[in-house]
């Protein structure tokens, strides 16, 4: 048996973290982002309180919250959701009238255009989130992880109502095709809120795929997408996204901006704080 009296005599949690994070980073086929999100998920509402301004604070409702695909060769598919394949995003947060799709991103590499363009299909919805929420009642009544998705609807149910001390639960059973319409209606209360997209990144990929150009362009599928900066400051960066002359903001936070008066958060923060790539290896091309 290996001999383990050098990590508990000489090393505290944290810096017993930070060593596998760090390795893990220079690892193929390793993703250190599912030890981040461990981390900082106890965190993620304060970060959008702090660079989020609002009188409301901002609650955590779901991780992993299912929303829409996109099918290049038919746009029917992602406006008709019973056709629409599931992706999922890191975060779905609540602030106020605002529904915030959450994407964590840790390395350089893992920026897909695809997956913020799903987010913005999303964001542009006509219906706000009542069609992301039907969407999602299409998830739950043809799930197969049934006991799951029933525990992340009812946490939904409960941290989007807690003044509300008369819920009721969803239970598995209550997940039947034919129960669509039903389940549909206990999230009338989210169905008509306005809807954004945010990333969370460190540091260094604010100088990659974030960028600190006024303006850039990319052709993605059949649309054109077209960041605009829209402020100075770098924390949080705020973009219009132009998609087919339709303006739609994003926010890019920089976590370790992020002060939280908060012990725990101080040690996160410095387990976080890792160079997973030199400067000029993350140059995009």
């Amino acid at each position: 048996m290996a001999d383990l009296d050098y990590v508990t005599n000489s090393q505290s949690i944290e810096e017993l973290l930070k060593k596998w994070l760090t390795n893990d980073y220079h690892t193929p086929k390793v993703k250190a982002e599912v030890i981040i999100d461990m981390l900082i998920s106890e965190f993620v509402a304060n970060m959008i309180d702090q660079k989020i301004k609002g009188k409301t604070a901002a609650v955590l409702l779901a991780k992993e919250f299912p929303i829409q695909g996109y099918t290049q060769t038919d746009k029917y598919c992602f406006e008709n959701s019973k056709y629409a394949q599931s992706a999922a995003v890191d975060y779905l947060v609540m602030k106020g009238d605002m529904l915030y799709l959450v994407e964590l991103k840790t390395d350089s590499k893992s920026f897909e255009h695809e997956q913020l363009f799903r987010m913005l299909m999303t964001q542009k919805l006509k219906s706000k989130s009542k069609q992301m929420f039907e969407h999602y009642s299409d998830v739950l009544t043809s799930t197969e992880e049934k006991e799951k998705y029933c525990a992340q609807a009812n946490n939904i149910l409960k941290m989007s109502k807690q003044a509300d001390s008369d819920i009721k639960e969803l239970s598995c059973n209550d997940l039947k095709k034919d129960n669509k319409t039903e389940i549909s209606k206990r999230f009338n209360h989210l169905s008509s809120k306005e809807i954004e997209v945010i990333y969370l990144v460190l540091g260094n990929l604010i100088k990659t795929n974030y960028r600190k150009e006024i303006k850039y362009t990319y052709k993605y599928k059949d649309e054109t997408v077209t960041f605009d900066r829209i402020e100075k400051k770098e924390s949080p960066l705020k973009y219009n996204v132009n998609m087919n002359n339709e303006r739609l903001p994003i926010t890019v936070i920089n976590m370790l901006d992020i002060e939280i008066n908060n012990a725990l958060w101080e040690k996160v923060k410095n387990i976080i704080t890792v160079n997973n790539c030199e400067e000029e290896e993350c140059q995009t091309e």
